[in-house]
């Protein structure tokens, strides 16, 4: 396996690591109508999902599989070397507000003004720079292996301006207000944190060390990618619309020999998921998201042992059920019905000398001694004196003739077999 492979499969798996973590403080944010960190969110997000499906997609080849989603892809590409510098602009400016007192003292009115503001700024300025990348698009898209679908750019002068130029602004822009930020906090230390009700030092130290991040993630990466661009052997004049669309369906194809050796291009492979990591650092840790966690932890607990049960209860052996049916005997006499309960019963010393069925009367107008006379009266079990016939108890009740032998229970002898 070659270096190549083995650190393109590294930012893979890191890639959709990134995915993951930058989503997980999602909810708390949009609970809390935090914009600007759900805008960096989603722009975060989507730049590693993309990394993450181009790189299984193009691992050592450079094939073009999917010309649909290149374009789509090239397209994300573009948008979001402009998206993650103008949401780190929306965080700063927000994280200004708070410091300054200003959050606090807005109407409704002004609330709704700053929320436009940051989707002009967080989708707006990602959305216009993609017409701004077409005048200097020399081709549909590129595919690099290993990395993908790419934006096929020219070496013109032109392209400066059109497209590298846009984060440099907006890096000098958040660079402004990280500058902001930290002097409020040496200023104001004492009356922030009174605001914020801050237990420690900890969330100042954060901002800072972001606001120093954001600084020296946009700026200087930009300028070094700005004067790359500006080499004299990188740069031509623009030869006009006519001529640098010439070859629009010409797909550029470069293997990993040809630009593995740019540590630039290598470098820039990292961004998205440094940026995942930073804002997770910073935010994925706090005492409110802290508490999210605890929620949705005791939820999911609840789900899965609720799905346990059921999945426990449904291949578990079932239980006999109680039931109970009336059978009709075909030795006995036939219109009388016979209780029988599959359910175990407890057996004691009595009921060992009882009868397992019992025969029961349905017609309560005619008394035991009435309806069945060969039946004793007695509550001990004993017998008549004078009992039937076996003539007269077989034939008139179907039951099979056969010699049977009776003996006479007394209830004394009844009572010394205990």
């Amino acid at each position: 396996m070659s270096s190549g492979e083995v650190l393109n499969r590294l930012i893979t798996v890191f890639s959709l690591i990134s995915f993951i973590l930058v989503l997980i403080p999602l909810p708390f944010h949009i609970k809390m109508k935090n914009t600007p960190s759900c805008i960096y969110i989603f722009w975060v997000a989507l730049a590693s999902f993309n990394q993450f499906i181009n790189a299984i997609i193009w691992n050592g080849n450079t094939v073009d599989w999917a010309p649909v989603w290149c374009d789509i892809s090239s397209r994300i590409i573009i948008a979001v070397n402009v998206a993650l510098p103008a949401a780190a602009l929306c965080v700063m400016r927000h994280f200004h507000n708070i410091l300054t007192l200003r959050a606090s003292q807005r109407s409704n009115a002004q609330k709704r003004r700053e929320f436009y503001v940051n989707l002009a700024i967080g989708v707006g300025l990602p959305i216009l720079s993609l017409p701004s990348y077409y005048i200097v698009q020399v081709c549909r898209y590129a595919i690099f292996e290993n990395i993908g679908c790419l934006n096929a750019t020219t070496n013109a002068a032109l392209a400066v301006p059109f497209q590298a130029a846009w984060p440099l602004c907006i890096g000098v822009a958040t660079s402004v207000y990280c500058v902001l930020i930290m002097r409020t906090c040496a200023n104001n230390y004492a009356e922030v944190r009174q605001y914020l009700h801050m237990a420690s030092t900890k969330q100042y130290i954060r901002l800072t060390v972001l606001a120093i991040l954001s600084i020296f993630a946009t700026v200087p990466l930009s300028l070094l990618i700005i004067i790359s661009d500006l080499a004299p052997q990188n740069l031509r004049p623009w030869l006009g619309w006519a001529v640098e669309h010439s070859e629009w369906e010409v797909i550029m194809v470069a293997s990993y020999a040809q630009w593995g050796a740019r540590w630039l291009l290598q470098a820039s492979r990292w961004f998205n998921t440094l940026c995942a990591f930073s804002f997770f650092a910073f935010f994925g840790f706090a005492d409110e998201v802290w508490a999210g966690y605890g929620r949705a932890f005791r939820a999911a607990s609840r789900k899965v042992l609720s799905w346990a049960s059921w999945v426990r209860g449904k291949f578990s052996k079932p239980k006999l059920a109680e039931h109970s049916a009336l059978i009709q005997s075909d030795k006995g006499p036939s219109d009388l019905p016979i209780y029988h309960s599959s359910q175990a019963t407890q057996h004691n010393l009595a009921s060992a000398f009882s009868l397992d069925a019992s025969f029961v009367s349905f017609d309560s107008a005619f008394s035991l001694e009435e309806k069945y006379p060969w039946v004793a009266n007695s509550s001990i079990g004993t017998l008549p004196a004078s009992p039937l016939s076996l003539h007269e108890y077989s034939v008139p009740r179907g039951v099979p003739s056969h010699t049977a032998t009776y003996h006479l229970v007394s209830p004394e002898d009844s009572m010394q077999a205990f």
